[in-house]
């Protein structure tokens, strides 16, 4: 009777551990998503560009079109007063997984797809996220960072929508459906 749950519990653990390296190896080689959020407004989740990911011998090289072509919507398009700090992470929720990263590149475009050469970021981290102001003048940008993950790089991209509180209030006005009076 000692010996037959001893070798179920054998079966089951090596059971568990062949189902554990199979999943582990179907996962797909990609890099983790990037989410963007500011103090006074909601997370968005950005845009995944092109990356170059590893993952023991096996490796990925993907192209993507340039973050100013990508199909923005507004799950990821963030709206933020002007020099707003910026929070760039890979974890939004609690139990998520933290992967360590640096900025290696950021260049953001303005409405006519133009580098903006005035908005310069001077980049700080804590707690593995990744802290930049907003640009200082009102606008829609495109912006597009490209992010080191040890040996691996990733590319990602946002609509971001600068505003100060007037405008911003104007487009929230603006924004919300308006009630059609039928006949009565």
């Amino acid at each position: 009777m000692k010996n037959k749950r001893i070798l179920v519990i054998t079966v089951c653990v090596i059971v568990l551990l062949i189902t554990s390296c199979l999943a582990i190896n179907n996962q797909e080689i990609k890099p983790p998503r990037l989410y963007l959020s500011s103090e006074f407004s909601k997370t968005i989740q950005t845009v995944q560009g092109g990356y170059s990911w590893s993952r023991g011998n096996e490796s990925v090289i993907a192209d993507s079109i340039h973050p100013t072509e990508f199909q923005y919507d507004l799950s990821n398009t963030l709206t933020v007063e002007r020099s707003s700090q910026l929070i760039l992470s890979n974890k939004k929720m609690r139990f998520d997984r933290r992967y360590p990263f640096e900025l290696l590149t950021f260049e953001c475009f303005d409405k006519d797809n133009k580098t903006v050469e005035n908005y310069k970021v001077f980049p700080t981290y804590s707690n593995g996220d990744l802290y930049i102001n907003a640009p200082s003048e009102n606008g829609v940008y495109i912006c597009s960072v490209i992010l080191k993950y040890g040996q691996n790089t990733a590319g990602y991209g946002y609509k971001l929508v600068v505003a100060d509180d007037e405008t911003r209030a104007l487009s929230k006005k603006l924004d919300k459906p308006r009630r059609l009076l039928g006949p009565i």
